[in-house]
């Protein structure tokens, strides 16, 4: 083998060693601890409501779907913050009608030191194809300091297809990690 060749080959396999290395070190931190003994694809629907987002956030949300009758959709945004009191947001694709609930609202702690939950009805027979935004911030100095989730109403089946790989990769790479 020439030492050019040599040289190449030593540098590949360098490199790959150091990217898997810096992979498997930024595995998301509360994921990896929740989970460590558990495999990813096989999350059930209550594991999966209960992953929040970016963990040491200031303001944590997410959206859940309580029922959907063909169009109609009744949603619940749930908050986790430090802040004593939040601005809360919904945003609605076009052509949406709001049946219940309120788009802008403020919500202060209560008496166990949590947020209310904020609940959403939804006509969305003649809404557009995009989705539903839930938002809890705090402003000061005119910055908004939050948090905000996207509820997909109606996926298209790439994204399905998409999701399927995600769940396919993470199972391989979690029997990788234990093969390990």
């Amino acid at each position: 083998m020439s030492k050019l060749r040599m040289i190449a080959v030593s540098t590949f396999v360098v490199l790959t060693l150091v990217t898997v290395g810096f992979l498997s070190k930024n595995i998301p931190k509360a994921v990896s601890e929740h989970f460590s003994s558990r495999d990813l694809s096989q999350l059930n629907e209550t594991d999966a409501k209960n992953i929040w987002g970016k963990s040491r956030g200031p303001v944590l949300v997410k959206i859940e779907e309580l029922q959907r009758d063909r169009k109609i959709i009744h949603l619940k945004g749930l908050i986790r913050s430090q802040f004593p009191s939040l601005e809360i947001e919904w945003k609605l694709p076009a052509g949406a009608i709001l049946l219940e609930g309120s788009l802008y609202s403020s919500a202060q702690k209560n008496s166990a030191n949590e947020y209310d939950d904020q609940f959403l009805k939804v006509d969305l027979s003649g809404a557009k194809d995009e989705p539903i935004i839930f938002i809890a911030f705090s402003e000061k100095n005119n910055e908004r300091i939050g948090h905000s989730r996207v509820y997909k109403w109606n996926p298209t089946t790439a994204e399905v297809q998409q999701l399927e790989k995600i769940k396919t990769h993470m199972k391989a790479r979690k029997k990788m990690r234990l093969v390990r």
